[in-house]
C-alpha cells in the first residue's frame, strides 16, 4: 500500500538575501525608537522586546533530510515568496486614469497599511507587552495604550509617503514520501 507524503512548511531566509517583511519590520522598529524617544517607554522595554523567530534556509532543510534519507525519500523542495494577500489592495488601480489612479492608490494604501499593521500586531504585540511586564509589572490599561500608540506609529512609518510596498515573507515547502 502506498504512503501518504509528508508536506512541510517552513518560513524561511531567502536564498535573494531579500528580507521577510522588510518595510513592516522597518516601521515596526522605527515606532519602538520613537516611543524611546519619546518617554513613552524606556529603553530597557526597547531592549528586552524580541520576537523569537528561526528563519531556516535551504541548506539548514537539507541538512536535516540528509540525516533521514534512509526513511524520508524528497520529492520536491523549493523556496518561494508569499505576499500577504492584501497587497492586491494596493495594485487595485487597472482602468482608472492618472488623478483617480493617484486618488485609488491613496485610499487603498491607508486600507492596506491598517490591514497589515493590524495582522502583524497581533503576531508580535504579546512580545512587546511581556518586555512590559519585565520591567514594568503588569498594567492592562497601559499596556492597551502603549500598544495603540506602537500600531498607530508603525502605520504611519510604513505608510510613509503615502504608497505602501507589498508585505512579503519566503517560504520553504518540501514534499517527502516515505521510504
Amino acid at each position: 500500500m502506498p504512503s501518504a507524503p509528508l508536506v512541510l512548511s517552513f518560513v524561511s531566509t531567502a536564498s535573494s538575501g531579500e528580507e521577510n517583511y522588510a518595510g513592516l519590520v522597518s516601521a515596526v522598529r522605527l515606532a519602538l525608537v520613537d516611543m524611546v524617544r519619546d518617554g513613552m517607554i524606556s529603553g530597557e522595554v526597547g531592549a528586552k522586546f524580541e520576537v523569537p523567530t528561526y528563519n531556516r534556509t535551504l541548506e539548514d532543510v537539507q541538512g536535516v533530510l540528509d540525516e533521514v534519507v534512509e526513511l524520508w525519500g524528497v520529492e520536491t523542495m523549493f523556496e518561494k515568496r508569499i505576499e500577504h494577500p492584501a497587497s492586491a489592495m494596493v495594485r487595485d488601480v487597472e482602468g482608472l486614469d492618472e488623478d483617480e489612479t493617484a486618488r485609488n492608490t491613496a485610499r487603498n494604501s491607508r486600507r492596506y497599511a491598517a490591514v497589515v499593521v493590524d495582522w502583524f500586531m497581533a503576531v508580535v504585540s504579546g512580545y512587546f507587552v511581556k518586555a512590559l511586564r519585565l520591567m514594568h509589572g503588569e498594567d492592562l490599561a497601559q499596556e492597551e495604550r502603549l500598544v495603540q500608540d506602537w500600531a498607530d506609529r508603525t502605520n504611519a512609518h510604513f505608510l510613509g509617503k503615502g504608497k505602501c510596498e507589498p508585505v512579503a515573507c519566503w517560504f520553504i515547502y518540501v514534499k517527502l514520501r516515505r521510504v
